[in-house]
Formats: structure tokens, sequence, C-alpha cells
């Protein structure tokens, strides 16, 4: 059975958990990028942090398709017809 209504607090828990998450995602990105010495954060850094943190094995398969997707375009991120089907 589908749930018909949504508790007024669920968007802001919901967007408070996704602003935590990315917080997390970028910072540790960041610090990567730092130890490094890089001056750009770049995809292939991301997928460092998704790669060493188990908690992220979900976003493997994603970033890994980024990163791809950039490599093949000299670095500058072109969307393919295929991310309209996932």
């Amino acid at each position: 059975e589908e749930v018909g209504k949504v508790s007024q607090s669920v968007p802001v828990m919901v967007s408070r958990a996704l602003e935590r998450f990315l917080e997390y995602i970028m910072t540790t990105t960041a610090e990567i990028t730092a130890a490094k010495e890089a001056r750009t954060l770049t995809s292939q850094h991301i997928l460092e942090v998704v790669t060493r943190d188990n908690r992220l094995h979900f976003l493997r398969e994603a970033t890994l398709k980024s990163c791809a997707l950039v490599s093949s375009n000299n670095g500058v991120y072109a969307a393919s017809n295929n991310d309209d089907n996932q």
C-alpha cells in the first residue's frame, strides 16, 4: 500500500541529511586534493573518496561512469543520452 501523506518535517530532515552527506564527501575530497597539492578538485579525487570509504560503495559505479565521461572528453563533463534512461 502506498503512503499518501508526508509530515511537514520530513522534507526538512531529508534536506538536512543530504546537506550533511554532501558536506562529508566534499570535505573529504578537499582534504585529498590538498594532500596531493592539487589546485583543482577533480572527479578523480571524488572517486578516491568513494573508493576509500566502504559506506559509499553504492556510489562507485556512478562515479566510475562520471570519471570515464570526463576523461573521454578531455576533462569536460558531457552528459550522454544514456543518462536520460537512468
